[in-house]
This record gives structure tokens, sequence and C-alpha cells, in this order.
């Protein structure tokens, strides 16, 4: 299996850039989110999601202080605050995806079709294989599952 390797651009293998700018697809999320989540338990806590935040805000700067980024995580503490619903301390996913900016989901139009054709399947495909390896696993799959969900949850 290929990995796409990181740069000092990056963060959990998405463009700073476009995590900054654009919205994220399913997929990109669920990279980010499986880079930060490092205990692996679902939920980012305050030094995971803490850690996101200075990589999306801080990464490629090299004019911060050490004052700054003492300020900078003050304010991330408030931030957490603001978005954790369940005032738990913990991030969980539909959480930080009101953080981020996400695109509609994929699958809406395609699963609206009358008939799934062959065509619709290769567009399903190649949405979700973002590593290009003819296979949709680890973060692919979870982004594939959860758009699924997240269609039917709305019909």
């Amino acid at each position: 299996r290929r990995v796409r390797e990181g740069s000092s651009k990056d963060v959990g293998g998405v463009s700073l850039k476009k995590l900054r700018n654009k919205k994220l697809t399913s997929t990109e999320f669920m990279q980010v989110w499986f880079h930060y989540d490092d205990d692996k338990n679902g939920y980012l806590e305050y030094v995971e999601f803490s850690q996101f935040m200075k990589d999306l805000f801080l990464k490629d700067r090299t004019d911060i202080t050490p004052k700054e980024v003492e300020r900078y995580t003050t304010e991330m503490i408030n931030l957490m605050d603001t978005y954790d619903e369940d005032g738990d301390g913990k991030f969980e996913m539909n959480e930080l995806a009101k953080v981020l900016k996400l695109e509609d989901n994929f699958l809406d139009n395609i699963i609206s079709q009358k008939c799934i054709t062959n065509k619709h399947v290769k567009s399903i495909l190649s949405h979700y294989n973002s590593n290009v390896d003819d296979t949709i696993e680890g973060p692919e799959l979870y982004a594939f599952v959860g758009d699924i969900g997240r269609h039917l949850a709305s019909s």
C-alpha cells in the first residue's frame, strides 16, 4: 500500500492551504481525524485538539514567538469550549466537523438516481480512493460508510 508522505505544508495528509481555505471531502476529513486521534479512542482530547490547531495555524509560520504560542493556546481552550457541545473536554467527530468546512455529501446525488450505473460506481471509487491504490480502506472506508450513514439519516 502506498502511503502519501506528509510535507511541512500538510496536516494529516491534507494540504494546509486546502484545510484553511476550502471545503474538505469526507475522506480528507477522516485522514485529518485519524492523524490527530493518537490513541485511536474516537475522540480528540485537549492535547490532540491543541496539536491539530497548532499545526493548522502555526505549522508553516516562522515568525511566532513563545508568548504568541501561549496566547494562542489560551484562545484554543476557549474555542474548544465553544465547539465541545456536551462539555466533556473531548472533541467527537461531529464537533470537529463543525470547526472545519466540509463538502456536501458526495453520495446524495448518486443515491438519489433511480438506477446506479457502472459509471456511478467508478465515480464513487474514484472519489473515496484518495491515495489511488485501487483499494478503499482506513480513512477512505470510514468516510464512505460515514457518508452512507449521513445520507440515510437525512432521508
